[in-house]
């Protein structure tokens, strides 16, 4: 026994452990990898699973498992390049059974059945006499079996031993949806260049049955376009159906139900044809074709490699530059060099084919074998010339005409160390685990310094104001000054600081700010070397290493809500009421109950508090390691190193079209908080890990 939810909690698991492997599938304690590229990209792929089911502490079963297979048994189907079939020794148990005599029999006969429901079609006419068995019955009595009943098992029976097979989609290439309905039911076959892939039918409901004979056209198509949208959507579609009127906007019917089923069809966007209905026989074709048809493969498309790639129809390059750069002669002589080639040539002539091009070159599993010495050439070709994808779409182009052993791996290694990627894209992870930062829990031992704004608001005398303000922080306490200031000059800051602050509250033993002029001038330095307060600027672009930020975020909030424009402003001092209201709410609030702790009381009621610092450090000091456990699962483990490249993130762009990076910079030194210095030219500078992602040298063809 076990605990119901055990199913989908075993299945979250394995999904979360095979996450982002697009070649592994898993279902329960079944893992099938399946790739498309040569036996050397396998088992890289397998490897890359097995490492993962190791980690996670879990084994694989080697008596009931399979390797290197081009057919496969999976949750009772039969796999293969071709398509999918069902075993058939499940088939053979199905044809098997006896006659259902009770209504549990029957259902079970019905469930084993809807278990292929994809792989015959009309499936819901055949099994309609079933259905209206199981209605008419009762729990606990016999089966009234009647002569219709043995007809129908014995039809059944006779579908499921025909060899059907579905083919996999190719999504490169239009779907084709045959559509009919009848009287009491709805069926659809998915089909592309002649080959099934799925069939559809359903039984009407009794209101179903009442709908006019276009309704029932129309829902007909509509279920097969909803039942299969993970398939269709996003591709082309072509739909025939024998209802003509469906076909022409002008002729089709305007009554309500119809109109919210075209707002559906329109999602796929598909091409609606008429097609006669006695044409209309495809499904009945494409359900009894032979198995074989399935193997054959579309001919090697004769015609001059250089032809494939010409690229002088394409407007706004330069054809010298973007030309493919191989031939055929190139290609053919390369491949006579290739001792490995040639070898595997002798070995295994039955994978290999010849087509002759001005000269012969050699082809495997119908595609073009590139010699070693080129692919280098042909990853940069191809990268460039697609505008810079990432690694599936460049290797799924790569592969409709060229092929070569590891060719995944060679695309995930140019595609990783490309400049321009670098520079231009966001990669999934970041890099590097953020230490966790100790929170200080003395009071009065550090303080925070930043500015706001400016902001600018519109009065309802048409006047505009700005607000320049300065917001000073002591982060044990959570304790906050703001007020506002005329200018961001260096002498003004330190002024305010000495006013606000040092004259009121005991003295700091350190200042943190940014890097800021107004903080990094000689005014404010001065003041700090007065009092002997230690400085430490944050690194630039690091707003999070700032305590006041957090503050400012909650001010600007309440700034916004409060409706500026309607307020009847002193001109003469406009921010100080606002100010004072917003600084008085922030502190009042009961999650931050600041006040309670610097005077021992609350802000509202006359009741009093004692301060327990120990335990207000550990529970700021658990906030602080779920903030840093958080930010580091959207992190990938990477250790820096002195010597390395980097890359440095620009932060917010005012021009969305610039690098989002800069560099790259060498790293001279490493620290263990979270920062490391650079070197930029003729300068060194400290930056935080946020800011930096490893840069890759890029592979020269």
């Amino acid at each position: 026994m076990g605990a119901m939810p055990s199913a989908y909690i075993f299945q979250e698991a394995m999904n979360r452990l095979m996450k982002g492997l697009g070649d592994v599938l898993t279902y329960l304690d079944n893992v099938l990898c399946v790739t498309k590229g040569d036996f050397k990209d396998h088992l890289q792929r397998l490897e890359l699973c097995l490492q993962r089911l190791h980690k996670a502490g879990l084994k694989v079963n080697l008596p009931k498992s399979e390797f290197a297979t081009q057919q496969f048994k999976y949750l009772g189907y039969l796999v293969s390049r071709q398509g999918i079939r069902p075993i058939a020794s499940k088939v053979e148990a199905i044809q098997r059974l006896k006659p259902p005599k009770t209504l549990k029999q029957l259902r079970s006969f019905l469930g084993m059945l809807n278990y292929y429901r994809d792989m015959w079609e009309k499936r819901s006419h055949m099994l309609a006499p079933f259905t209206e068995l199981i209605k008419s019955s009762k729990k606990g009595r016999p089966l009234i079996w009647k002569q219709e009943h043995t007809e129908a098992f014995k039809h059944v029976k006779r579908v499921i031993a025909k060899d059907t097979m579905l083919a996999f989609p190719d999504f490169s290439k239009p779907f084709t949806i045959h559509t009919d309905a009848r009287d009491f039911q709805l069926g659809g076959v998915i089909s592309q260049e002649g080959k099934p892939i799925a069939f559809y039918s359903r039984k009407l409901n009794p209101a179903q049955r009442n709908y006019t004979t276009g309704e029932r056209e129309m829902l007909s198509i509509v279920e097969t376009l909803r039942k299969y949208r993970n398939i269709l959507l996003g591709c082309e579609i072509i739909v025939y159906t024998d209802h003509k009127n469906h076909t022409d906007p002008k002729t089709i019917s305007q009554s309500p139900r119809i109109q919210r089923w075209r707002w559906i069809i329109e999602e796929f966007g598909p091409d609606i044809r008429h097609i006669d209905g006695s044409a209309n026989a495809v499904a009945d074709c494409l359900s009894r074709m032979d198995a074989d048809f399935m193997t054959k493969y579309d001919k090697f498309d004769e015609v001059q490699l250089a032809e494939r790639f010409d690229m002088d129809s394409l407007e706004g390059y330069k054809a010298e530059k973007y030309q493919f750069p191989l031939d055929t002669g190139l290609i053919a002589e390369y491949q006579k060099k290739d001792k490995t080639l040639m070898r595997h040539l002798q070995n295994h002539p039955e994978y290999f084919s010849k087509e002759v091009h001005g000269t012969e070159i050699i082809l495997f599993h119908k595609k073009i074998y590139v010699p070693k010495p080129l692919r280098q050439h042909v990853l940069q070709w191809y990268h460039d010339m697609l505008q810079h994808p990432g690694v599936t779409r460049t290797e799924r182009t790569i592969r409709q005409h060229l092929t070569w052993p590891g060719l995944r791996h060679d695309v995930e290694t140019h595609v990783k160390h490309c400049r321009k990627c670098q520079l231009c894209k966001n990669p999934k992870l970041k890099y590097g685990k953020l230490p966790v930062k100790e929170f200080t829990y003395k009071p009065w031992n550090t303080i925070c310094v930043d500015l706001i704004g400016p902001y600018t608001v519109s009065t309802k005398d048409g006047k505009d104001i700005k607000l320049h303000a300065m917001t000073i922080c002591d982060p044990a306490t959570g304790w906050f000054e703001i007020v506002e200031i005329d200018d961001k000059k260096s002498l003004t800051t330190s002024t305010m600081l000495d006013r606000v602050w040092f004259s009121r509250y005991p003295r700091p033993q350190e200042c943190i700010f940014d890097n800021g002029k107004e903080f990094l001038g000689e005014e404010f330095q001065e003041l700090l070397k007065s009092y002997g307060i230690k400085p430490v600027p944050t690194t630039v672009k690091n707003p999070q290493a700032n305590y006041v930020e957090r503050i400012h975020q909650t001010l600007g909030n309440m700034l916004r809500t409060n409706e500026l424009e309607e307020f009847d402003f002193d001109y003469n001092d406009p921010w100080t009421q606002i100010l004072s209201s917003c600084a008085w709410a922030i502190r009042s609030t009961i999650h931050t109950v600041m006040e309670a702790i610097v005077f021992g009381r609350d802000m509202l009621f006359d009741l009093s508090f004692k301060t327990k610092w120990r335990d207000i450090k550990s529970k700021r000091q658990q906030a602080a390691n779920k903030n840093n456990a958080q930010e580091n699962s959207k992190r990938q483990p990477h250790i820096y190193r002195v010597g390395d490249l980097v890359l440095l993130d620009r932060g917010k762009l005012q021009q969305k079209l610039l690098p989002k990076r800069t560099g790259p910079y060498q790293v001279l030194c490493v620290y263990d908080n979270g920062t490391i210095k650079l070197r930029r030219g003729f300068y060194a500078q400290r930056v935080s890990l946020r800011r930096c992602v490893p840069y890759y040298t890029p592979i020269n063809a």
